[in-house]
């Protein structure tokens, strides 16, 4: 059978750590490592040189290493790049992720999560049902994106991000010849609401925070609020006010008053500041 299907129960070149679980109905291809304590569920697949964290649990019907285009076009010369997962991750049902994904640990989907090739990870990540991330993308750490999500191909997103539902990162500025290809920049700390639209080239700065169903192009400064289709600044979002019920609220910097596991979990809400948490390739973005 060629590269990319020649699948089996259990393969001679296979690795286990100590203590893994696995299915009777998961299959392998060739060069598959699993760290210590990796569960693996039914029906689930783990295409050629898949490389699986310590802890982590791959569920049903999930396909890690999914071959790419090349595999269809040639699959005599087909030769699958490693797709890694860190520890700890929880990949539930029905998810792909393509050959030449590094993800890195505590990284979990919701169900049906499709992440193409040459897409880059980072820690503590987590994208909801249904989303679909395309190639040749960069996720920062500490990112959470709901449900139906879409992130363009070549996007670039910061860690600390937060992406709601129905979000839509395009990158076609000419739509459909995609000569020109151009993903858009999302600094940490941005926000978007429920069904924004950002168009291909745009670039947010850091701590931009938008309304549902904004429509987001070009150079967004930092902290900004928006507002509307096409997205207006309306205040920055550091002297936002809000009132419901009586209480009076002022929700950003949103790292004051979330903590989870985020890494500043320690510092007094008081005392942290966004720009201690910018990464030096983003500075420029504040």
């Amino acid at each position: 059978m060629s590269a990319g299907f020649d699948l089996s129960a259990r393969r001679s070149d296979t690795i286990l750590g100590e203590g893994c679980t696995i299915a009777d109905t998961a299959v392998f291809g060739h060069g598959v490592r699993l760290g210590n304590d990796v569960h693996i569920g039914p029906h689930a697949t783990l295409h050629d040189n898949v490389v699986i964290g310590d802890g982590s649990f791959i569920g049903p019907s999930t396909s890690i290493g999914e071959p790419t285009m090349g595999f269809y076009r040639n699959r005599a010369a087909y030769v699958a790049k490693p797709t890694r997962i860190g520890a700890g991750a929880i990949v539930r049902a029905g998810t792909i992720i393509n050959a030449g994904t590094t993800i890195g640990d505590h990284f979990q989907t919701g169900p049906h999560v499709a992440i193409r090739e040459n897409t880059t990870i980072g820690a503590h990540v987590s994208i909801g049902n249904n989303s679909d991330i395309q190639y040749d993308v960069e996720i920062g750490d500490f990112c959470r994106f709901h449900s139906y999500v879409t992130v363009g191909s070549e996007s670039k997103i910061g860690p600390y991000v937060w992406l709601h539902p129905f979000v839509i990162l395009t990158n076609d500025r000419l739509f459909p010849t995609f000569e020109v290809c151009e993903g858009p920049l999302i600094a940490p700390f941005c926000v978007l609401g429920a069904g924004c639209t950002v168009l291909p080239g745009a670039r947010l700065g850091v701590h931009v925070v938008a309304g549902s169903n904004c429509e987001i192009s070009g150079e967004v400064p930092a902290f900004s609020f928006l507002k509307g289709a096409p997205a207006e600044r309306i205040i920055d979002a550091r002297r936002m006010v809000h009132k419901i019920k009586g209480v009076v609220y002022q929700p950003y910097p949103w790292i004051r008053s979330v903590d989870r596991d985020y890494p500043w979990t320690a510092t007094p809400r008081d005392q942290r500041r966004v720009e201690d948490w910018v990464p030096d390739e983003w500075k420029s973005f504040l």
